[in-house]
């Protein structure tokens, strides 16, 4: 998988692309061939930073710490001559890519193309722009806009924005944006927003938002929610809200949620909440216990 920075070096030029790190992307971009009359004319390099004590790419190391590598076995004769002029050419390259795709602080907006949020930065991503997020970024995503984000990132996402989080990762999400959510990320949606969650995130979900939760992760559903609970995960559900149930989830439910019940270690119904019990053969309609 490449990694960024990714560069196509040839005997004399050096591209890369505002629009991915990704080689085969940049190749067809620039229509460039990587064999003519049966022999090499490229070769696929990245230049990745180091990793932090988060074990996330330290994107605010200093170039000269980044490492050169090469991404591919066979190798133009040019380029085997002298490989150390030709990484000082991508190192030169670098600094280019740096300049227009990492943010480390300000404020920036993009419309299209990938780019790299670390720091305090804090960027607007809209259209289809990606957004990958580290540290303490702030990204408001919007349109087809897409966001992943590390560390304790946060991000704000709307209209069909796509939103990955993982780490300590915070997310608001709205309109028909859909959040991924992994490790001890933090995802609060709105409107028609849909969540997947797993591992031990937590997911705050309201309006007519959907989530999946998965493994350890707890979700508190209010409104018009509808929540798809396996493994551990953990549900209280409060207002209209809808739990599906599975495995060994616990579902805690007030006022009128509904709930069906497949696999469930603990199932509270207070006030309205009713649910239907599928475990076993004889299905069952559950009720709730009125407050005191």
């Amino acid at each position: 998988m490449c990694a960024p920075a990714s560069l196509i070096i040839t005997r004399d030029r050096v591209f890369w692309s505002l629009k991915t790190d990704s080689h085969e992307p940049i190749i067809t971009e620039y229509g460039l061939k990587d064999e003519v009359a049966g022999r090499i004319t490229l070769v696929r390099v990245e230049i990745t930073p180091p990793l932090g004590t988060d074990r996330e790419p330290n994107f605010a190391a200093p170039l000269a710490q980044w490492q050169y590598r090469v991404d591919q076995d066979l190798l133009p004769e040019w380029y085997q001559k002298d490989p150390a002029k030709h990484e000082e050419r991508a190192r030169a390259a670098l600094v280019d890519w740096y300049a227009v795709k990492v943010f480390l602080s300000g404020h920036h907006q993009v419309t299209d193309g990938n780019c790299f949020a670390c720091g305090t930065a804090t960027v607007r991503a809209c259209g289809t722009a990606t957004v990958r997020a580290y540290g303490s970024a702030t990204v408001d995503a919007c349109g087809s806009a897409t966001v992943e984000a590390r560390g304790s990132a946060t991000v704000r996402a709307w209209g069909s924005a796509t939103v990955q989080a993982w780490g300590s990762a915070t997310v608001e999400a709205c309109g028909t944006a859909t959040v991924r959510a992994w490790d001890s990320a933090t995802v609060r949606a709105w409107g028609n927003a849909t969540v997947d969650a797993c591992c031990s995130a937590t997911v705050e979900a309201r309006g007519s938002a959907t989530v999946r939760a998965w493994d350890s992760a707890t979700v508190r559903a209010y409104g018009n929610a509808t929540v798809d609970a396996c493994c551990s995960a953990t549900v209280r559900a409060w207002d209209s809200a809808t739990v599906w149930a599975w495995d060994s989830a616990t579902v805690r439910a007030w006022d009128s949620t509904n709930c069906i019940i497949y696999g469930c270690k603990l199932c509270e119904l207070h006030e309205q909440a009713a649910a239907i019990d599928r475990r076993t053969a004889k299905i069952k309609l559950l009720r709730g216990t009125p407050e005191v």
